[in-house]
């Protein structure tokens, strides 16, 4: 029995682009190309689902790139709107922390009445590496410059 073995989505997308690139070597040869080089037995039928399924797998986000699968969440909707929010949140210059991000997620769950999803720690970490979320922490007050602070000085002196 042979072993099976999944690609991950960068080797997926590097044989797709391969054979773009070069669209008159016969799906056996690429297959027998790929099996050298990720060192892994890629069948021919493989390469020909890849290049039937193309442009989904094309069209996932890179952040996905080492992962070989991919799960549909069941609740995107408060993904999107928790992403709208943080993009509205920072540019308006708020610093956010896991406890504001988690505490709004419930308020968009009250607000669609969806009580069998719950914000957890657990779903924030998962949420934060799904979108590529990096919360900054920022010393200082916000527009507090050198020059205020040495103005405070010589009137305090």
């Amino acid at each position: 029995m042979r072993k099976c073995s999944r690609l991950s989505y960068d080797q997926k997308r590097e044989i797709i682009n391969y054979l773009i690139d070069n669209s008159s070597l016969s799906l056996r040869r690429v297959s027998e190309i790929f099996s050298s080089c990720f060192k892994k037995s890629i069948s021919r039928r493989a390469i020909n689902d890849l290049k039937l399924n193309k442009q989904k797998i094309l069209g996932i986000n890179p952040i996905y790139g080492r992962s070989s699968r991919f799960s549909k969440l069941r609740y995107s909707a408060i993904d999107s709107e928790i992403i709208a929010w943080i993009d509205y949140m920072e540019s308006i210059g708020v610093c956010l922390n896991d406890e504001i991000i988690l505490s709004k997620a419930t308020e968009i769950v009250a607000l669609n009445g969806l009580f069998e999803f719950k914000a957890s720690k657990g779903w924030l970490e998962k949420f934060k590496k799904r979108h590529n979320v990096k919360l900054r922490i920022f010393h200082g007050e916000l527009g507090y410059t050198a020059v205020e602070f040495k103005d405070q000085i010589e009137d305090f002196g």
